[in-house]
Order: structure tokens, then C-alpha cells, then sequence
């Protein structure tokens, strides 16, 4: 295949302080979401997370010519932010060197005070350089899958790039297959200069990939070999903030506290074929809690029109022909930017099933909500439909609505299962008409973003394009209300 010691050249996604004088938690509507539901928000305790960092320098830890230096990627030292925290450094050095750029990360991601899940205290850190090779991922080895972990969601505030395209490809393939497999959440940061030549880990398709709202950031995906294509759009999200190091932290807080919510309720999923899967390492993963479930509601919940400072701001989203993509999306910002807020209120809500998978609901749907179908497939081969069902109210509003699947690494090294899948919104008269689509088919996310008139019937559809008997599993969720909302 390639070398057993495989080389990657690791950039650290620089993180300086923001200047706004606004707390970025406020802008994406944490603090808001603390007052509507205050103690009843879980905190993370019982989630464990994954940091992984590239390091920053070197420290001559004990001034002996003849050892190594020790990379600095540990978030020390311990203080307010990492008090009561329990970080078990996977690298196993014996001299933990401290990083800045860590412990500020650490602040956003599970920090007391900084961040949307100040109860998690089990976080597994890892140098980037060891987690890519033999401490976790074993990229370009022909003997070794991945390690198991009990972690749920990683974050990866650094952009990397392997010696070769071979590497590059398996690399993504390897993360793609933990994110499909054991429903271990990855959400990487694009780099921050826009021309970036690093294909880790933004390219691959079942991550989460975070940007900036001020569009100062890399957008796209490198072309690879086979399936990764180039172009696909990238970023996913964005966070109202200096750097793309500090958004993806902010990011990866988000998702573990949807990941914790998802596990803490399981009324909140009821799949009449499938509620829960188990993970590798035995972790028992809610249909609420999946990592199909978690990218939809983040997408589906942010906000394509904001009212930042300045420098942030998100006013002309789609409005140009080159930044719309044929999914539904903006070149530069994804879906728009994070809004935990309407994500937290699509996943409480609790899963809500198609007519096709629940004959005897209809297919009618709340005005917010989510679904996850564990089995899309066309029976004797035929193309499949999903149906939901929905009527507006008494005033216009803007319906936001992501469909997400995964791309399936069934096998490693090599065998690989697309799915194809369009979402499609139809008013439903004597004669139902399609008013949106989304029908891009390079990637794995379709979106939709159209206002609603008052006093009228819609149906949401989701249709598979690709033949045959293996299923897909997707995930949808939803969101209407005024864009002010």
C-alpha cells in the first residue's frame, strides 16, 4: 500500500484573542438557550471527548542533549477554565509540554466557564502527529483499523497534509469510516488562509467542518484520489469568532451538548425498526444522539442572516450565483452560522417519523423536529420516498431544513457504498407543486432555505436516486420561524 511510518505535515491552526467586546457564546444563541432552559440543560458529565492538536514547538524538558524535546500540544497549565478536569494524555510522554494554543481551545471546547459543557472532565488528548499514525488512526497501514475509544466527539483545531495522495485518501477514508462506524463525532476546523493547500480533515465527507463568520477562512474541498473529490463545499458552519481554531472548539462544545442531550433522553428517539446502535466500544448511541442526527440539527439551526459586529456579519448569503451551491448551501459560510438555540429546540422536540416509516401518523410533522430512518431503500430496487407532512401558520416564515447522510466506508482499507438522496419541498393544492429542491450530487448534505406562505399545506420529501437493495440511513431535520428568530 505505502510506508508503515506514514509523514504528515501538521499546521496549527493559529488562535489570538477575539477583539469583539461581544461574547461569542451570545452570538450563537448559548446564553439564550441558558435562560429558556437554565438547569435542565445537561452539562456534559457523562460524555467523554477527544482533543486532538498539532504541536506548537519544542521543550527541552530535562537539558540532556542526547533525549528528545517534547512537542508542546498539552492545555496546561491547570486553571479556571481546566480545574476538575481529567485529561489523559494518549501520547503517554512523561513530561507534558504545555501549548497556549491548547489550553485555548480547551476553553472553548470544554472549559468551566467557556464553553457549552463545563461537566465534561474525561477528555482524551492526543498529539496530532500520534493520533494520525500509530496512536489512534493508523493511517497507511495495512494491518491496523483505528483504535477503539469511548469518546464521542473529537475536535481538531489544525489542518494537516500527508506525503502523498494515496496517504491523503486513506486518511479521510479512516475518519469517514470512525464517524459511520462507531458514531465518533469529528469536527475539524478549515484552515484560516483562504488558498490552503491541506486536505486534512476538511475533505473528508462525514465530518463536521468549521469556518469563521467573517468568510476569512479556506472553502472547498482538494481533489484526491477516488472517491474524494474536489470542490465539494466546505465549511459546514460558522462561529462568530477570530479564528478558525477557536470556531471549531465552539463547534465541537455544541455537538457534545446535543450528543448529551440525545443520550440522556431516550424518549427522544422512536424509529419504529431501530431507536439505538452500539459503538465499538460498547457505548449504547441513541438515534437522537448519532452523528448523522447531531450535523443535521447543527445545519439545519444556523443562521443564514445574522446580526454580528461588523467585521462578522452574514448579509448576503446565496445571493450571488458563485456562492450558492447546487446542496443548498453557501460557498463560503455552509450552512450559515451556528445557532445552538434552534439546533437544542430541533433535537428536544424528538424524532418524528415519515409516512412511509409510520403509516399511522401521516407523515405529519411539528413545526420543528428531526428524523432518522435506519433503512432507505426502494423495495424490489425502485427508488425510495420519505413524506413528511406540515401546515404554516397565521404569518410568513422561512423554513431551514437539512437532509444528512454518510458516506459508508463499509470495509477497510477499499470498499466503499455511496448513497444518492435529494430533498425536495412541495405545496400541496389539487395539483402539489414543487416550490424547492436540492439536488446537488457530490457530497452528502442536501439543504433548503425558503419562505413559507401563510395559511398553507407543505409537504417535505426526501427521495434516493441510487437502485439497488443495500440501505441508507439519513438523517432530517427542520426548523421554521421568522428569520429574526
Amino acid at each position: 500500500m505505502f510506508d508503515r511510518h506514514p509523514l504528515f505535515f501538521l499546521l496549527l491552526l493559529v488562535s489570538i484573542p477575539a477583539h469583539s467586546a461581544t461574547d461569542p457564546l451570545d452570538l450563537v444563541g448559548f446564553r439564550q438557550l441558558q435562560k429558556q432552559y437554565g438547569s435542565v440543560l445537561p452539562d456534559g458529565a457523562d460524555i467523554v471527548v477527544m482533543h486532538v492538536e498539532a504541536a506548537k514547538g519544542e521543550v527541552d524538558h530535562d537539558r540532556n542533549p542526547s533525549t528528545p524535546k517534547r512537542p508542546r500540544y498539552f492545555p496546561g497549565p491547570v486553571n479556571k477554565q481546566l480545574s476538575g478536569k481529567s485529561i489523559r494524555d494518549m501520547t503517554g510522554h512523561s513530561f507534558r509540554a504545555n501549548s497556549a494554543h491548547a489550553r485555548g481551545t480547551a476553553k472553548y471546547f470544554y472549559g468551566n466557564t467557556g464553553s457549552m459543557v463545563p461537566g465534561v472532565s474525561s477528555i482524551d488528548m492526543y498529539s496530532g502527529t500520534h493520533w494520525l499514525a500509530k496512536g489512534f488512526l493508523w493511517a497507511g497501514s495495512r494491518e491496523h483499523v483505528p483504535e477503539i475509544s469511548a469518546a464521542r466527539v473529537a475536535s481538531h483545531s489544525w489542518t494537516a497534509t500527508g506525503s502523498n495522495s494515496m496517504l491523503n485518501a486513506d486518511t479521510l477514508g479512516r475518519v469517514d469510516w470512525l464517524v459511520e462506524s462507531d458514531e465518533l463525532i469529528h469536527v475539524v476546523g478549515m484552515a484560516n488562509a483562504k488558498k490552503s493547500k491541506s486536505p486534512l480533515l476538511g475533505s473528508a465527507y462525514n465530518v463536521i467542518s468549521v469556518g469563521v463568520s467573517s468568510g476569512n477562512h479556506a472553502t472547498g474541498t482538494h481533489a484526491l484520489m477516488i472517491p474524494y473529490a474536489g470542490d465539494r463545499p466546505r465549511p459546514h458552519i460558522v462561529v462568530p469568532i477570530s479564528t478558525t481554531s477557536d470556531a471549531t472548539a465552539v463547534v465541537a462544545s455544541a455537538a457534545t451538548l446535543l450528543v448529551a442531550l440525545g443520550h440522556s433522553r431516550a424518549d427522544l428517539s422512536t424509529d419504529p425498526v431501530m431507536r439505538f446502535t452500539n459503538s465499538r466500544a460498547g457505548n449504547k448511541v441513541f438515534n437522537a444522539e448519532r452523528s448523522e442526527v447531531i450535523k443535521a440539527v447543527l445545519m439545519a439551526g444556523a443562521d443564514r442572516q445574522t446580526n454580528n459586529p461588523r467585521k462578522y456579519e452574514i448579509d448576503d448569503y446565496r445571493i450571488k450565483a458563485r456562492n450558492a451551491t447546487d446542496n443548498g448551501l453557501d460557498r463560503r459560510f455552509g450552512a450559515g452560522q451556528l445557532n445552538i438555540l434552534h439546533s437544542y429546540r430541533m433535537l428536544v422536540q424528538g424524532e418524528q417519523n415519515s409516512a412511509e416509516d409510520q403509516p399511522t401518523s401521516k407523515g405529519r410533522i411539528e413545526s420543528i423536529g428531526f428524523d432518522y430512518d435506519p433503512a432507505f431503500v426502494g423495495k424490489d430496487g425502485n427508488k425510495a420516498t420519505a413524506s413528511y407532512f406540515f401546515s404554516s401558520g397565521d404569518s410568513a416564515v422561512t423554513l431551514t431544513a437539512s437532509l444528512v447522510w454518510n458516506y459508508r466506508k463499509i470495509e477497510l482499507p477499499d470498499r466503499l457504498m455511496p448513497c444518492q438522496m435529494t430533498l425536495s419541498l412541495y405545496q400541496q393544492t389539487d395539483k402539489p407543486t414543487r416550490v424547492a429542491y436540492s439536488d446537488g450530487l457530490t457530497d452528502t448534505t442536501q439543504n433548503l432555505w425558503v419562505e413559507l406562505q401563510s395559511h398553507s399545506n407543505y409537504r417535505v420529501q426526501v427521495d434516493r436516486l441510487n437502485k439497488g437493495e443495500d440501505p441508507c440511513d439519513y438523517a432530517l431535520a427542520w426548523y421554521t420561524g421568522h428569520s429574526s428568530q
